[in-house]
């Protein structure tokens, strides 16, 4: 077939279909619209083409037995709509979901805090000593949490100071602990300089 005798055939097909009054149109793709679930309190938005609420709870969960929603399943989907929905069987992960938010946005803002004492630069090694993020310090009292950031890279970890020392011979500003220092740089670096204050 050449291309045109495929023409005239569409032509042909086109005059047919308007001479029977029906008209050749694109069907209409349906635009995605935001929606807001409320999930056991716990707010989250997507995008969706879904229809009705029962077939959005389908596509992103595969199954919604036993959850009260509001509006009911069979509801059509809007733009913006909120969705309510309380899974009783969830409520204890969501309790453990709070805790671990709320620990990571103290995190951050710690990682944002604003210095409480002057800027102190010197070297920094590491010992071993203690599990959790800590520091030997000579002139800090224990229960001081000090901001130490690795000049050389800028990367920084937040420290409790537990324990006295280095002596001061050594040259030595702060003595991390194992897990801290490995924040900072990899420990067969020895020492390192570092920038530090209280926060």
């Amino acid at each position: 077939m050449t291309p045109s005798s495929r023409g005239a055939i569409l032509a042909l097909v086109g005059l047919a279909l308007l001479a029977s009054g029906l008209s050749w149109q694109k069907p209409v793709l349906a635009q995605p619209k935001t929606v807001t679930l409320q999930f056991n309190g716990l707010p989250w938005k997507l995008e969706t083409q879904a229809q009705d609420i029962a077939e959005l709870l389908l596509q992103s969960f595969g199954d919604y037995e036993n959850w009260n929603i509001d509006p009911a399943p069979k509801t059509a989907i809007t733009d913006q709509m909120t969705i309510t929905i309380q899974d009783s069987s969830a409520s204890a992960l969501t309790k453990s979901v709070a805790i671990n938010l709320q620990a990571e946005i103290k995190k951050r803002e710690e990682a944002q805090a604003e210095p409480k004492s002057p800027i102190y630069a010197g070297l920094a090694t590491w010992y071993d000593f203690g599990g959790s993020l800590g520091t030997a310090s000579r002139q800090f009292p224990k229960g001081t949490r000090l901001k130490v950031v690795a000049v050389n890279s800028g990367k920084s970890v937040i420290v409790t100071v537990n324990d006295y020392g280095p002596q001061t011979y050594t040259g030595i500003a702060l003595d991390l602990n194992r897990p801290s220092f490995t924040q900072l740089a990899p420990l067969g670096a020895g020492k390192i300089q570092v920038k530090y204050y209280k926060i």
